[in-house]
């Protein structure tokens, strides 16, 4: 029987198989090269006039964010990864149709980034909160960093005997949403789970 303690409401190799249009309308960067400083990068940004048509890009602090482009996804969103390269280069990388994509953008001192589908212009505030898809995203990795922590596996592919292993899993006060908890269920063995300080719902542990 599992017990619940609950406070509702409270190493791959890269490829590239898609090409950025080389014939994309743009500025060309500034010959400046401007460090990039997390706290002030995160946020929405927004390209109008690209042959790809109109694009956003969303970075959030944890490393994920969101590619929008109406022309060619319709109204799906692609959950991206993102990191520094270098000083003053950002690298996003999603799959779109099932293959890997990956581009680097420029960091221009006005603010806005610059790469292969033209600039983006930074139009809002990194404090916005994320999407359905980059909410899930981040709880997916609060929740394997708890199953790895029980199972004291921190690297390394999780094997069922791993995820057998665990029968204790903490994640209070990680604010993870019911849609979390569709990544617990795969823990048969499991036996006592504290969600206190979470957004877990008691329709979210019909999951469990």
């Amino acid at each position: 029987m599992l017990a619940v303690v609950a406070l509702v409401g409270c190493g791959t190799k890269e490829e590239s198989v898609a090409k950025e249009p080389a014939g994309t309308s743009q500025q060309p960067p500034p010959k400046e090269i401007v460090e990039i400083v997390v706290e002030d990068f995160v946020g929405t940004y927004d390209v109008e006039a690209s042959e790809w048509g109109p694009a956003r890009l969303v970075f959030l602090e944890n490393g994920v964010g969101e590619y929008h482009n109406t022309a060619t996804l319709g109204s799906e969103v692609i959950t991206i990864k993102w990191k520094i390269v270098k000083k003053g280069f950002v690298k996003w990388e999603c799959r779109i149709s099932g293959q890997p994509f990956s581009a680097v953008y420029r960091h221009n001192p006005d603010g806005s980034i610059t790469g292969g589908m033209g600039t983006f212009k930074k139009i809002k505030s990194p404090k916005e909160a994320p999407s359905k898809s980059v909410e899930i995203a981040n709880s997916a990795k609060v929740i394997e960093a708890a199953i790895r922590k029980a199972a004291k596996k921190p690297t390394g592919e999780l094997t069922k005997a791993d995820l057998a292993k665990v029968t204790n899993l903490g994640l209070s006060n990680t604010k993870i949403p019911d849609t979390g908890l569709k990544d617990v269920a795969k823990l048969q063995q499991l036996t006592n789970l504290n969600l206190d300080g979470t957004k877990i719902t008691d329709a979210g542990l019909k999951d469990v």
